[in-house]
């Protein structure tokens, strides 16, 4: 009789479990029902059949309430799922190898190198370089020649890549399979980006690809869980240029390959690195710095179909410089003129910026640094003097990265102290902080001209002085940094103590 009772107890608790994946199984249907709908357009049947009857009782806008309804409703289940994986990667832990190498697409180190099944790096020979090498980045042979990577091949009767997960003592668990969402959330914004291990920067590319488009090779439906595991991850103390920023572009899906991360990592460096983070990278991002800083590398690791494509934060693709550093259109820019205007842009501020940071190196960072560390900044000096140094350099078409320019110097310690004497500061309700910024651009760059301009938009804010202080940090940070830039960084610091 207990027998029996326990049974019926069991299958009662178990049709509840049923109940419950069947009401958040319901949901998922509507929802992608409703965004079948959506996506038709509003002169479309299916529209018309799903949102006609909400409309014609409730009018046109009460639609976004129903999409965001069905979307909340699907968040909740979407979260109590990956309560479940939590508590299964909790308990029995899971593969990492098999695991990344199912989501990425094919084998890979955890460095983000393309493998063979055995964990070796992939060589290659190199045309360029003239020698048989690995790939200089995560990602190369991704967009150089897909057809060298040994490609995951454990799929079901569906096409599906999986992996069968097992129990510390090998018992088979589950089959895991890489569009079970909730688990593959929480295995990798939990389990693996939180490692902080160099493959996170494969990751932040195949964010920006979706698998139909390559080959089932892609993450952009797990971009915004890849781009927040990253921030939370604090990934930026691993390497410098994964700035707020570059956060959102890979949140937005905006890189697609190895060369638009790195121009969006030097661009983060650019305006918001300090010496601070700097410092705290691992050797293998500082190597992976050292390796932009050699010119042979650069047809290597800015390739003509990697920056191309290349779009901003803001979605704006990137424009061209001609011989004489005039502005060319994006759109009819060629590959040369692109080229030139990545180098100029992006890269040779960064340059500057990396010898004002080795300028403070100092004997007790060097004792809290991790091993390697010394050895690629030792390289990265190398680079330099061999380099970017000197009247050999400019001749070269480079910079000289140790030359020094008063007049930027001057120019940070003349907005700084007018910033000073400005009276304190608030928002005021009929000027956006946005057009304040064009408006400054517009006007000139006379430090002048840019206080009375201050003056006029903002009266007083008790939160002036951190931005000052904020200011003195990006001077000391930053040299060398040219007028527009600095006048741009100040009105940045100016908004976020003004957003609230």
């Amino acid at each position: 009789m207990k027998q029996f009772s326990d049974a019926a107890n069991s299958k009662k608790l178990l049709d509840q479990i049923i109940e419950e994946l069947r009401e958040e199984t319901a949901w998922s249907r509507l929802y992608q029902t409703c965004i079948d709908a959506a996506s038709a357009g509003p002169n479309s049947q299916a529209y018309q059949n799903f949102f006609g009857p909400i409309v014609d009782e409730f009018g046109t806008a009460s639609i976004s309430s129903v999409i965001g309804k069905i979307i909340a409703r699907l968040d909740v289940a979407e979260q109590h799922q990956r309560q479940c994986a939590r508590i299964l990667l909790d308990r029995y832990g899971h593969d990492k190898r098999a695991f990344r190498n199912m989501i990425v697409g094919y084998c890979v180190d955890d460095d983000g190198f393309a493998t063979d099944e055995s964990g070796e790096c992939i060589t290659f020979y190199d045309p360029v370089l003239q020698r048989h090498r690995r790939e200089l980045v995560p990602g190369e042979l991704l967009l150089k020649d897909p057809s060298k990577l040994v490609r995951y091949d454990v799929i079901d009767e569906d096409g599906n890549p999986y992996y069968d997960w097992r129990d510390p003592k090998g018992n088979f668990l589950m089959r895991v399979c890489k569009n079970y969402a909730a688990l593959i959330k929480e295995a990798l914004s939990t389990d693996d980006i939180a490692l902080n291990d160099p493959i996170n920067n494969l990751y932040a590319i195949l964010a920006g690809m979706y698998p139909e488009a390559h080959d089932g090779i892609g993450l952009a439906n797990f971009s915004y869980t890849i781009a927040h595991a990253l921030q939370t991850a604090n990934y930026r103390e691993k390497i410098a240029g994964m700035g707020t920023q570059a956060i959102a572009s890979i949140s937005k899906r905006q890189i697609k390959n190895h060369a638009q991360l790195s121009i969006e990592l030097l661009d983060n460096i650019k305006k918001t690195g300090k010496v601070g983070n700097f410092n705290t990278q691992d050797a293998f991002h500082i190597y992976q710095l050292n390796t932009l800083l050699d010119p042979k590398n650069w047809p290597i690791l800015f390739p003509e179909e990697g920056i191309m494509s290349y779009v901003n934060f803001n979605g704006e693709p990137l424009a061209g410089l001609d011989e004489d550093g005039n502005k060319i259109k994006a759109d009819v820019a060629t590959y040369e003129e692109k080229m030139r205007q990545v180098k100029t842009k992006y890269l040779f501020p960064v340059v500057k910026k990396i010898a004002v940071f080795l300028a403070n190196y100092t004997e007790t960072v060097a004792d809290n640094q991790k091993p390697g560390t010394a050895d690629q900044l030792a390289r990265t000096k190398q680079l330099l003097d061999d380099h970017w140094s000197g009247a050999a350099a400019i001749r070269e078409g480079r910079i000289d990265a140790y030359a020094q320019n008063s007049s930027f110097l001057e120019t940070s310690r003349a907005v700084r102290q007018r910033l000073e004497m400005l009276p304190n500061v608030i928002t005021t309700c009929e000027h956006d902080i946005r057009l304040i910024v064009d408006e400054l651009f517009g006007v000139s760059n006379d430090i002048d001209d840019i206080v009375t301009t201050l003056r006029y938009h903002f009266g007083s804010h008790l939160q002036l002085g951190k931005a000052i202080e904020e200011l003195d940090d990006f001077i000391r940070d930053n040299p060398y940094v040219e007028e527009d830039a600095l006048l741009e960084t100040v009105l940045e610091l100016l908004r976020i103590y003004l957003d609230d």
